[in-house]
């Protein structure tokens, strides 16, 4: 959209997410999207407004008797004998680590391993981006249950990333064009659709 705006050729190169930052750096590419806008980051690259929202939600067995379904915020959860299941050095896994006092976090080196700890019941509470655990929580919607805490654990802003020294004009056209894209539903609806479609394929 935004390339047809400007009347120009969009090319797209496909990477890694480990390389995504560093070709925005060395001037490999203009854009990368999905980034999660945070101040060590933003020494680097330059942001677009967000599109969407980065939080943390947790999945657990809507069965599970160490569990009130009511329960909201992170010290609701956070009793003695629950057990948080997440992806060791993670941002998920700094920003439970900071609040915990009572609860115990169990890591793992992958989401296949943790939330399959969740769903043979060794660990109590799947810990994750929303969107990829709202995705686990539909492969598994006869038993599972997710909640996003409140407060916020943590959000972040998703945004497109820039490089440096592409002009500010340049990325307002951007900011521009997701304000009307945001305004009209465009954006979530987009989010909706991909996981609609995902449910279709289970």
């Amino acid at each position: 959209m935004l390339a047809d705006e400007l009347s120009v050729k969009l090319e797209v190169i496909e990477t890694t997410w480990d390389n995504l930052v560093s070709g925005l750096i060395t001037g490999k590419w203009d854009i990368a999207p999905a980034l999660n806008r945070t101040v060590p980051r933003s020494l680097v690259v330059n942001y677009s407004i967000s599109a969407h929202d980065y939080q943390i939600s947790f999945v657990f067995n809507k069965a599970n008797q160490k569990i009130d379904k009511s329960w909201k915020s992170v010290k609701d959860f956070d009793k003695k004998g629950i057990v948080f299941a997440l992806k060791g050095g993670t941002a998920e896994e700094k920003a439970l680590s900071d609040q915990i006092k009572n609860a115990t976090i169990s890591r793992f080196p992958g989401q296949d391993e943790f939330r399959l700890a969740v769903a043979t019941g060794r660990a109590d509470i799947a810990v994750d981006d929303a969107d990829p655990n709202s995705i686990f929580a539909m492969e598994h919607k006869d038993w599972s249950m997710a909640v996003i805490p409140e407060p916020a654990l943590a959000r972040q802003g998703v945004a497109y990333g820039f490089r440096k020294s592409v002009a500010l004009e340049e990325i307002q056209t951007l900011n521009i064009l997701l304000e009307q894209l945001i305004a009209k539903g465009w954006v979530e609806k987009r989010f909706e659709d991909y996981f609609a479609l995902f449910a279709e394929k289970k």
